[in-house]
């Protein structure tokens, strides 16, 4: 999921990812990406791209609100902002966030944190299937 209010960011973005083969919802602010949570459950988001800057709801509220929700640290969060000091970095990462990636967006570096983050959720997903059996 990419929940990004700038029009330009989410067809940047979407492009970049649909290139490397992933479906991308957009939502434009973080009340819109509650609702398709609310709607397909957190499951059907592998990863959320998440704007810190929008109106309505910022990031940081929506980051709250998603892992406020039963299965809301099951999707890795991963900051998408223009603010690259560490300082804000440090600040995603404490408001329970996984990673950070600053505008403009490098093609590269997207899919790499975005590819770091899957193999996690498959990691975690494996070892939680087998000590259910």
């Amino acid at each position: 999921m990419l929940i990004e209010d700038n029009l330009v960011n989410q067809e940047l973005a979407r492009e970049l990812l649909e290139q490397e083969g992933a479906r991308v919802e957009v939502a434009a602010n973080g009340r819109i990406a509650l609702e398709l949570i609310a709607r397909h459950g957190t499951q059907a988001f592998d990863v959320a791209l998440v704007d810190l800057q929008m109106p309505e709801m910022d990031g940081f509220e929506t980051t709250q609100r998603i892992r406020a929700l039963p299965d809301g640290g099951c999707i890795p969060l991963i900051a998408m902002t223009a603010h690259a000091m560490v300082e804000e970095r440090e600040r995603c990462l404490a408001c329970d966030m996984v990673d950070h990636i600053a505008k403009p967006i490098d093609p590269d570096v997207l899919v790499q944190v975005i590819q770091r983050w899957l193999r996690r959720k498959r990691v975690r997903l494996r070892q939680r299937s087998r000590s259910s059996e």
